[in-house]
């Protein structure tokens, strides 16, 4: 558009010249060699302007085009990545603060340390308290099975609210008996993780009689 008006303004001016009583044959040539040499440069111009409109029609264009594929990949890998932590269960690991537990005046003791060591959090269901004795045969009978359910297993860890165990937490446990008799001390774990699996945990410590 601005390269219109400069044109009809250019050719007014010619007009002018040659309306002007001083201007003869001769120079009245040159002033329309001189205008026609500008209207080229104009149209020349306007010819560069067009083409660099198109080209950054077209770069935006490009640039649109990326954006939507990059926010689709990153979606994609959203879904993906959702996808891969429902996929995973949780783990379980039961240790022991004594490993054999020893006795102290005709008493065990020892803590039961309890983590959730792959990232999922748990609501743990049931856990079962096992004694285990050795016969003279050298085979192991249970002496003593008790059972708490997830109310009760809230009350026997620390830093537990209620019965869910959050993801990488370590929680733990006291116990202690009077009997001499038993061997070995079982405890076992259940439950369900945030993904639907069900998730059991096994630890397993030997009790040393001092004399």
């Amino acid at each position: 558009m601005k390269a219109k008006i400069v044109i009809i303004l250019l050719i007014t001016l010619l007009t002018c010249l040659m309306l002007l009583p001083g201007c003869t044959s001769k120079e009245e040539l040159e002033c329309n060699a001189l205008v026609e040499e500008q209207i080229e440069q104009i149209g020349s111009l306007e010819i560069q302007v067009n083409d660099l409109q198109n080209q950054a029609s077209s770069l935006n264009s490009t640039l649109e085009s990326k954006e939507v594929y990059i926010e689709e990949l990153l979606k994609q890998q959203q879904k993906q990545e959702e996808q891969e932590q429902k996929s995973e269960t949780a783990k379980l690991e039961i240790s022991f603060s004594l490993n054999p537990i020893t006795s102290r005046e005709e008493r065990y003791c020892w803590r039961v340390i309890l983590t959730e060591v792959n990232g999922v959090g748990v609501k743990l269901d049931e856990l079962i308290y096992t004694l285990l004795k050795c016969e003279s045969t050298g085979s192991y009978f249970i002496s003593s099975n008790k059972i708490y359910d997830s109310s009760e297993i809230k009350n026997m860890f620390s830093s537990l609210n209620s019965s869910y165990l959050l993801p990488y937490t370590r929680v733990y446990s006291n116990f202690c008996i009077s009997s001499i008799a038993d061997h070995i001390v079982v405890i076992t774990i259940t439950g369900t993780d945030e993904n639907d699996n069900k998730i059991e945990a096994l630890g397993e410590a030997d009790l040393l009689y001092q004399w």
